[in-house]
């Protein structure tokens, strides 16, 4: 079983935008010392739930890291120019001896989208051009395109991905389409349950799984969940019941208004302190393992990516999650 992190540039009251580059830099960091698989960052815009420019953070950490893999979850691709997302990430893959992971998503918040010009009714069309583009940059001497959002003539990018024949592509899965595209694109999956019931995770995993079967395919998947290992479940709740409660609440602000966006957005508001404690694998080292265990033997989870960030947790009490996690649950697994 693999185990990887999402560090979050997450900015609560009181917190610098130079202690939240700095700490994720520092969990990206211990991460690769306590024997974590992956770092995956986030990319958020205009909003205090979390910062863009992921490919200038992951630079800076792969020249401090050797082995563990670097990548988003996601690059939101309506906000970027394909060609220079291409130069950007395959540059990434080569400073990095080709540890990066390519997780692509059109992005849900509204702000976010029209901050940069785009249209969040058009960004399903624009993600699916941009990814196309970006395919083609690292595989093709030459690319030209005549699309609906992007056009131009035939040009040679570089430099290429050092993995080829390009870095694995991850997306996010939301509902019975994006499924049926992934497979069909061959595209590995990124399962989100933070803020939702653990209990969804077997029914989720299941339809994918039988899906790929019937198109006779073997992709991987991620599934990201909310982890916070302490010494005692008390010290657990007290260290992260404020803190993810604000998190969640910038998560909902930045939901669509759309009425799936409008109802989720209600229910996540409306789930109090202990509703919300139950969305997270939290507690004890003993009781964090135990609900691993049961991820693994009922949804069949293969990589579990660990959300720790909690908005303005504090950066000791992350980085002691982390170890504990490391040290008690991971080899309960390997």
């Amino acid at each position: 079983m693999k185990f990887g992190l999402i560090h979050q540039t997450a900015l609560p009251p009181g917190k610098s935008e130079a202690a939240a580059i700095a700490g994720a830099v520092e969990q990206i960091c211990c991460a690769e010392e306590l024997g974590y698989d992956g770092s995956w960052l986030t990319e958020h815009h205009f909003s205090p739930y979390g910062m863009g420019a992921v490919d200038s953070i992951l630079s800076f950490a792969a020249a401090r890291t050797k082995r563990i893999r670097l990548g988003a979850s996601v690059w939101v691709t309506p906000v970027h120019h394909p060609i220079r997302l291409a130069e950007n990430v395959a540059t990434l893959d080569v400073l990095s001896g080709g540890r990066v992971n390519f997780g692509v998503g059109r992005g849900y918040g509204p702000t976010e989208l029209r901050g940069f010009g785009s249209s969040p009714q058009e960004a399903k069309a624009m993600h699916d051009e941009a990814v196309d583009i970006v395919l083609k940059a690292w595989t093709q001497d030459e690319v030209s395109y005549e699309g609906r959002f992007w056009k131009f003539p035939p040009v040679r990018v570089s430099p290429k991905p050092v993995q080829r024949p390009h870095p694995p592509v991850f997306q996010p899965l939301i509902s019975p389409g994006s499924v049926e595209e992934a497979i069909a694109n061959n595209r590995n999956a990124i399962f989100g349950l933070r803020f939702m019931p653990l209990d969804l995770a077997p029914g989720m995993l299941g339809a994918w799984r039988t899906a790929q079967a019937k198109a006779g395919k073997q992709l991987q998947e991620v599934v990201n969940i909310s982890v916070y290992v302490a010494e005692s479940e008390a010290e657990a709740k007290r260290h992260i019941a404020e803190p993810m409660m604000w998190l969640k609440r910038q998560f909902a602000e930045l939901l669509p208004d759309d009425q799936r966006g409008s109802d989720l957005r209600r229910r996540l508001l409306d789930m109090g302190v202990d509703e919300t404690y139950k969305t997270c694998v939290a507690g004890t080292a003993e009781q964090v393992t135990e609900s691993v265990r049961w991820l693994r033997r009922e949804a069949g989870v293969e990589y579990l990516l660990c959300s720790m960030h909690f908005g303005a947790l504090e950066q000791e009490h992350i980085l002691r999650s982390m170890e504990l996690f490391a040290r008690n649950v991971m080899p309960n697994f390997r």
